[in-house]
């Protein structure tokens, strides 16, 4: 993963912006019309005999995940309090967002809680009314302020119940910039065909992505667009409702509609958009090459940072000049009352003060994007947030018509939608077939009730590991426990992780207790210094678990798992991979629960077919090759090495594969450890033969002098011209997303397996992956173990993208795209596979020396003798 910081460090940062402190929130759906008459019909009004009295002092705190908005809670919301209330002190007390639910539960289970409870949407914070914690808002006065849409997320399912004060919420739309719709003398569509007719004159000119818009991270397509437009077609809270209530399905002709008009957006996103991410839009539309972005609310910030022309905005069109409007309006975080709080009149007042027009105005403004749920008309200084805002008054308000209610059972109807949505942009699916697909997991585990609140059965799949700690956990025996697992996936990579262990809660009632961070290895390091370690963490780096290890912080899953049924799940590689040296002797430190591949080289397809040329199946093979297309008068590699401060790390992955397919594993393994030196014949020998390629100007693309100066993004670029200019590229598969608009897989470009070198070494595969480690031994985290050792352990994040199985009990129907398919196949089918050796050497070397060494080699600076015993110089020698 080092590796790829340097110049990848644009496209975190765009990340990091758009899903860090303005992140989209999450969201759930909303209530029914008796839900907000049930509520009404108990309201009773309040007086000032609520707040402490003049001559008493009360301080309030606060709970809450917002660690981000400490300083407007400090300067500008609680002096705004205060300033008529001064006798209520308040203290806003955040708790990092990972650690907010745990910490918030240990609290509330000790009597030590806050007095004012922040609170997430839908089940997690039903979860804390339903134990008692959260106390019944019913005839708090403020209440009258908000809708049923804007209280949906904090009311029971009956709703019998409100128990938390709505704050804020997103709002979807369009962005456009204004610049190019001044240039074409473009106006804001209102309706669909106007809509379309904007898109094509924008792209018959070509010169701008007309929509902006990928489906690579599959959430986007159902976000941005599904969500977005598709409340006008099912009529916003009735046609919500309707599915809950079973008088709507899914094939209904509105829903088959919204798929009828992403159909059509393919035509109008940028080119190769099936491969474009999240960041890679925001980062094309800030760029100025595409016109119009389908947002969410939470992207104003951003583009009012980063984009140096003016911003428009537009609601969704309706399908008809004439038709009401609905808006997605996402319901994300509210404020309630801890029901043990000594002070309940004085929360109370300050709820009420919450709930009040001057803190809609404060809050909306400290953060654009965010709006008040509140009926209040709240004017907002930044003019593309209260241009969105203003659209409540325009248009009915709806949330996602997936979150209440509809996603708590498998297959999850929110992740079914990501993927329906991106499929039918696409062009791989039908909108026929989408809806469906839908209607039809939707059912297999949902019977529809006339009472919002009669949620059915979920159904438990049949296909999840057997197992003694497993199948005790699914017959009910740890029911109600709790298993904590710290992991690096953040934003969206942990909602796909979360989707994949949800069929583990669900089946057992185990709650899995996730927390993501940016900051793992530290998080980790202290945590289990201070002997509060998680019960499992999702290590990426096997190298630092194994430190860990070596102090006796590990448990040793063989001494509870079938180790025959392990060997008939993973390659034994990857069971060697796992184990590491304690202070007592080696122990299985982990199970492996999803991998990548390094061993790829990539290739341009259409004009390799054309010019006659066959896939190399061998090392020899595709030297002759490589000759082959010299003699023609081209250059067969494309190579560049170039990131900065990183540059020679490609070299490294080329040492590594070669190492793999010249030597034996035990020699490689000792490589790692220090134990075979750089300067040894094995290593050496790797080297040559990576020079007979590297080291020939008639085999690269702009001669061997190139090689250092050509930055990686850049150096397959080549391949794609008419003709190309070099033909072979090897890395992993993200750099596809450095071929350019415009190109297929499987037509424009596809790989193939580097070849073998010596058979006595059979086909081997580089890889990365995470290895779930366990702290903590008890039965229910044994059972979530033992769930992750299995290809069900990850089936659902493989089916949403972004991951590959390494168990043999997985099935390569879960992939969604034919690179992820082949990569899988690729691992699965490999002889032996090892880590990437350069992230397992201690840093001075994996991302020091090595990285020098080669590059001074390559570039003529040193003889390889040199640069070897250089390499070997740097080793640490404690």
């Amino acid at each position: 993963m080092r590796k790829l910081l340097p110049f990848m460090l644009i496209f975190l940062i765009f990340a990091l912006v758009a899903c860090g402190g303005s992140s989209e929130p999450a969201e759930e759906a909303d209530s029914q019309t008796e839900a907000d008459t049930a509520v009404s019909e108990t309201t009773t009004d309040t007086t000032e005999e609520d707040a402490a009295p003049s001559d008493e002092k009360v301080t309030l705190t606060i709970e809450s995940w917002r660690n981000d908005d400490l300083t407007i809670w400090q300067d500008t919301i609680i002096p705004a309090f205060n300033a008529e209330y001064p006798n209520i002190e308040v203290i806003f007390a955040p708790t990092a967002p990972a650690e907010y639910n745990g910490a918030l539960n240990t609290k509330l289970e000790g009597g030590t809680a806050g007095d004012l409870i922040t609170c997430r949407p839908f089940d997690a914070s039903l979860a804390l009314f339903d134990a008692g914690y959260l106390a019944s808002l019913n005839d708090l006065e403020g209440m009258s302020n908000f809708g049923s849409v804007a209280k949906s997320a904090w009311i029971t399912d009956d709703g019998s119940d409100v128990f938390c004060v709505p704050m804020a919420s997103v709002i979807h739309g369009f962005i456009y910039n204004k610049d190019i719709f001044d240039e074409y003398g473009l106006t804001e569509p209102t309706t669909v065909d106007e809509f379309f007719t904007m898109l094509e004159t924008i792209e018959n000119d070509g010169k701008y992505a007309p929509l902006d818009m990928g489906t690579a991270d599959q959430w986007e397509a159902a976000t941005m667009g599904f969500q977005n437009i598709g409340p006008n077609y099912w009529k916003g809270e009735e046609g919500r409702l309707a599915l809950i209530n079973g008088e709507a399905r899914l094939t209904d002709p509105e829903y088959v509609a919204v798929f009828d008009q992403l159909a059509s957006w393919g035509n109008f996103m940028p080119s190769g958009f099936e491969a474009q991410t999240y960041p890679d839009s925001q980062n094309l539309f800030t760029l100025g090459q595409a016109a119009v972005y389908p947002a969410g609310s939470w992207d104003i910030s951003l583009f009012n940072d980063q984009a140096d022309f003016e911003l428009g905005a537009f609601k969704p069109p309706v399908p008809n000049a004439g038709d009401n409007c609905y808006i997605s309006d996402h319901t994300d975080i509210a404020l309630g009352m801890n029901a043990n709080t000594p002070h309940p009149e004085a929360a109370k007042t300050f709820l009420n003060w919450v709930a009040s027009s001057e803190f809609a105005g404060l809050y909306s403004n400290a953060l654009p994007g965010f709006f008040s749920l509140s009926n209040a008309d709240v004017s907002i200084d930044d003019p593309i947030a209260q241009e969105f805002v203003s659209w409540r008054n325009e248009c009915e308000s709806t949330i996602r018509n997936s979150y209440q209610i509809l996603s708590r059972g498998e297959p999850n109807l929110e992740n079914e939608l990501w993927r329906t949505s991106a499929q039918v942009i696409n062009g791989d699916i039908t909108p026929e077939e989408a809806t469906q697909q839908l209607q039809e997991g939707l059912e297999s585990w949902y019977a529809p009730s006339a009472e919002a609140g009669a949620v059915a059965e979920t159904a438990v799949g049949e296909d999840m590991a057997e197992g003694s700690y497993l199948e005790r956990a699914k017959a009910g025996e740890f029911t109600g426990t709790t298993v904590t697992v710290l992991g690096v996936m953040v934003d969206e990579e942990q909602l796909k992780f979360e989707a994949a262990f949800a069929p583990f809660e669900e089946a057992t009632g185990i709650d899995v207790d996730y927390a993501g961070t940016k900051e793992f290895e530290t998080s980790i390091n202290v945590r289990v210094d201070a002997a509060d370690a998680p019960d499992i963490a999702d290590m990426p780096q096997p190298g630092f678990l194994a430190n860990l290890v070596r102090d006796g912080k590990v448990v040793d899953v063989s001494t509870f798992l079938d180790m025959a049924k392990l060997q008939d799940t993973y390659n034994q590689s990857w069971l060697d991979m796992a184990t590491m040296d304690g202070p007592d002797g080696p122990i299985m430190a982990g199970v492996w629960h999803r991998s990548s591949a390094k061993s790829m080289v990539w290739y341009p397809k259409a004009q390799f077919d054309a010019a006659g040329y066959e896939v190399p199946q061998t090392w020899d093979e595709m030297l002759e090759l490589t000759q082959t297309i010299a003699d023609d008068g081209d250059t067969a590699w494309c190579i560049g090495i170039e990131s900065g401060a990183a540059t020679g790390w490609v070299a490294t992955d080329w040492m590594e594969n070669i190492m793999l397919r010249t030597t034996s594993l035990e020699n490689y393994d000792k490589w790692v450890a220090g134990e075979l030196p750089f300067a040894s014949p094995e290593v050496k020998n790797a080297a040559e033969v990576m020079s007979q390629i590297w080291l020939n100007d008639d085999y690269v693309y702009g001669g061997v002098s190139s090689i250092v100066t050509t930055f990686i993004g850049d150096s397959p670029v080549p391949m794609f011209e008419d003709p190309p200019k070099c033909w072979f590229h090897i890395q992993a598969s993200w750099i596809t997303g450095f071929f350019g608009e415009g190109l297929e897989s499987g037509v424009d470009y596809d790989f193939f397996y580097l070849p073998p070198i010596d058979e006595a070494y059979g086909k081997p595969v580089l890889v990365a992956g995470d290895i779930m480690a366990m702290f903590n031994d008890r039965p229910e985290v044994r059972a979530l173990m033992e769930f992750f050792s299995t290809g069900a352990g990850v089936e659902e994040w493989v089916k949403l993208g972004g991951a590959i199985s390494p168990h043999y009990d997985s099935s390569l129907d879960w992939y969604t795209t034919d690179v992820d398919r082949k990569v899988a196949a690729l691992i699965l089918d490999a002889d032996s596979v090892r880590f990437d050796a350069s992230d397992l050497m201690p840093g001075e070397v994996g991302a020091g020396s090595f990285w020098k060494g080669m590059t001074d080699y390559v570039s003529g600076s040193a003889d390889l003798d040199t640069a070897l015993a250089e390499i070997d110089a740097a080793w640490p020698t404690d």
